[in-house]
């Protein structure tokens, strides 16, 4: 092996340490992989959830085996992180073209937030760039990565260049701009979005009756989330609703679904409160993409929050939601808790 490519021995140990910090990352996170495809603008909440759990594990038995396996084999593992890397870079590049609103990809999981942009696009640029080097060396020297570094001769270590990328990608992957952690700590604080009316849209309650979403909400606020039935996320938010609704009895809790028939394959406690979306058109004004799905509507007939997606999202908000209307009803009494849901 020349002097030159032995240094790139390096680049497939950054493309193994990045697949294995990005699939324990994501085993380790509170939101799934499912809700981070959703904000990607994927179907991530209609995969099977078995597809889905399968993904962070992939990545690092992916990452393990670009360090321990050689030969033909590691050929084939190298070409396989290859795939999945430019993989990455069209679902970022897509998201970034198409979605404009702020996404966080969660990539990494918790371990390196943020909302995607240019820098993700050339972070990712940078990850398959090391993969292809990292892959130029699988062929060129057949034995292990492991193996190579043990046993390179000093004379043999040109990694300079390689080094640079190493230090470069860490640095895109971990580097959060002061601005973005200053919007994280507002939005813990007070809530970071434009109160606009809520749409023009009609559904049917359990009864039969059509009613607009601004009747809907003439006494009480309303939390609407959009579900689907048979995906995972969905099902583990419709499991909780029921205590949501006994932990926030202010709100009126609803299951928005989008026919009948759906409607009868959800839990039974929920069809009571469940609605029901016969023309589409709250799935169409809200530009739902992705199931879970919730927003919450204020009784002065504009939107109080939201969307929030997926079950760790949602749920977060609920309890933010509980908070807040702790608060209030301690300092101004119970009858203050339900008019800061509408302000």
């Amino acid at each position: 092996m020349t002097p030159v490519l032995s240094g790139l021995t390096l680049c497939a140990v950054l493309a193994a340490v990045i697949l294995l910090v990005s699939g324990v990352s994501k085993v380790q996170s509170r939101d799934t992989v499912g809700d981070a495809l959703d904000a990607l603008g994927l179907p991530g909440s209609q995969l099977p959830s078995g597809v889905l759990s399968m993904l962070p594990w992939a990545e690092i038995v992916l990452g393990a085996l670009l360090l321990i396996v050689g030969g033909v084999f590691g050929i084939i593992v190298a070409s396989c992180a290859v795939a999945l890397f430019c993989l990455y870079l069209v679902i970022i590049i897509r998201a970034v073209v198409t979605i404009p609103d702020p996404v966080d990809c969660h990539c990494f999981g918790d371990l390196a937030p943020g909302d995607i942009g240019a820098r993700t696009i050339v972070r990712n640029v940078l990850l398959v760039a090391a993969s292809v080097l990292a892959l130029i060396a699988a062929t060129d020297d057949r034995r292990p990565a492991i193996e190579r570094i043990v046993k390179a001769s000093a004379g043999d270590l040109w990694w300079w260049l390689a080094a640079v990328l190493t230090v470069v990608v860490v640095a895109t992957v971990l580097y959060r701009p002061v601005d973005d952690v200053a919007e994280e700590d507002d939005a813990e604080e007070i809530a970071d979005y434009e109160s606009v009316p809520i749409p023009l849209a009609s559904v049917t309650d359990a009864e039969g009756r059509t009613t607009t979403l601004r009747g809907l909400v003439a006494q009480r606020p309303v939390l609407l989330i959009f579900v689907s039935p048979g995906c995972g996320p969905c099902e583990r938010v419709m499991t909780k609703a029921p205590g949501w609704m006994m932990l926030l009895p202010e709100v009126d809790v609803r299951c928005l679904v989008t026919s009948e028939s759906v409607r009868e394959a959800l839990p039974e406690s929920l069809r009571p409160l469940s609605l029901v979306d016969k023309d589409g058109s709250t799935n169409l004004v809200f530009e739902v993409h992705g199931y879970p799905t919730a927003w919450l509507l204020g009784v002065d007939g504009r939107i109080a929050g939201g969307p929030q997606k997926g079950p760790s999202n949602i749920e977060m908000m609920v309890q933010d939601m509980r908070a807040v209307l702790d608060d209030v009803a301690s300092e101004q009494g119970q009858s203050g808790a339900d008019e800061v849901l509408v302000d």
